[in-house]
């Protein structure tokens, strides 16, 4: 989860950058399976400048040991789903925190959440 937190740190600060920037763009979604310790992050949001959010994440999954950037966490084997809703606006966006069976029970995963001030879903 260490893994993940700190990934989570990186999207804040692109978000907090870009969040104000105009140009065109819908956004999307960036994924980042660290399936070695049993967790997933996406990360998706609505900026103009989404483009640039995904190469510096995508840059960022994969220099983080055991990170591999995919297009979205894998659905199976999932013990709880995180969701955090960071800002408002133009600017806001969301962070998913998938955890698995693998290395964590459905009560570990409600606790992460909680710490993460998400709603496990």
């Amino acid at each position: 989860m260490r893994k993940m937190l700190g990934l989570a740190a990186m999207a804040l600060a692109l978000a907090a950058c870009g969040s104000s920037g105009g140009g065109g763009g819908g956004g999307g979604t960036v994924a980042c399976n660290f399936a070695a310790d049993g967790g997933c992050l996406e990360w998706s949001g609505a900026s103009g400048a989404y483009a640039g959010y995904k190469a510096a994440f995508d840059a960022e999954c994969t220099a983080s040991n055991g990170g591999a950037s995919v297009s979205a966490c894998p659905a199976a084997g999932r013990a709880g789903t995180c969701v955090v809703a960071v800002g408002a606006g133009t600017g806001a966006f969301t962070e998913t925190y998938v955890f698995y069976t693998s290395h964590y029970t459905t009560v570990e995963a409600q606790q992460a959440c909680t710490s993460l001030g998400g709603t496990l879903k």
